[in-house]
């Protein structure tokens, strides 16, 4: 390590290839955001919490990110940060990136359509989307495994984010339903597309 710098010091710490990348990609914004030109620089960077705040919102007024993208650019600044011995205090100064898949909560009226449907296949679908409100990509990669487990981390690959979904027990009922029957889910969009029309 005696000839790395910095930044190269502190992706080498990190073991996924994707995550190296993600980290690379937002430390590049960051350093574009200040008009720097060296990671170096943030050593003495002053108050650095206020900055990533203001990044924050650039990120979505310059770069065109959603809040969720635009936080998800915040995690590797904070690991930064932490790794140079100056961990940023942002506890509920930014949104949760894990919102999406945590915190939905189906009304009635979902619940009476998802009901409402006749199929097994169909109303065991509709259960999972209530349970984890996904892009139609990550939810076809969710395997009847994780469904009885009960809760799962799940990764949106469009903006590299990491939630926890939960499965509440009507679905994992369903899908048990399934499994007796011996009825496998569509594996593609094509196949549910077909499945729900």
């Amino acid at each position: 390590m005696e000839n790395m710098g910095l930044e190269e010091e502190w992706i080498s710490q990190i073991l996924a290839k994707s995550t190296k990348k993600h980290y690379a990609k937002g430390m590049s914004y960051f350093l574009e955001f200040l008009d720097l030109e060296k990671v170096e620089d943030l050593r003495n960077l002053e108050k650095p919490e206020t900055r990533v705040l203001q990044f924050f919102q650039w990120l979505q007024d310059v770069k065109g990110l959603s809040s969720n993208s635009a936080r998800a650019r915040i995690v590797p600044l904070q690991s930064f940060f932490t790794y140079i011995d100056r961990p940023l205090k942002l506890k509920h100064r930014l949104p949760q990136i894990h919102a999406k898949i945590e915190n939905w909560r189906p009304t009635l009226e979902d619940l009476q359509s998802i009901y409402r449907l006749g199929d097994i296949s169909v109303k065991s679908w509709m259960s999972l989307s209530r349970d984890v409100p996904a892009r139609m990509s990550d939810m076809l990669k969710i395997t009847p495994e994780q469904v009885k487990s009960g809760e799962f981390m799940i990764l949106s690959q469009k903006e590299k984010v990491m939630g926890k979904a939960y499965i509440s027990e009507q679905t994992m009922g369903l899908f048990d339903q399934l499994e007796t029957a011996n009825i496998e889910l569509p594996r593609s969009q094509r196949g549910i597309d077909k499945m729900m029309g």
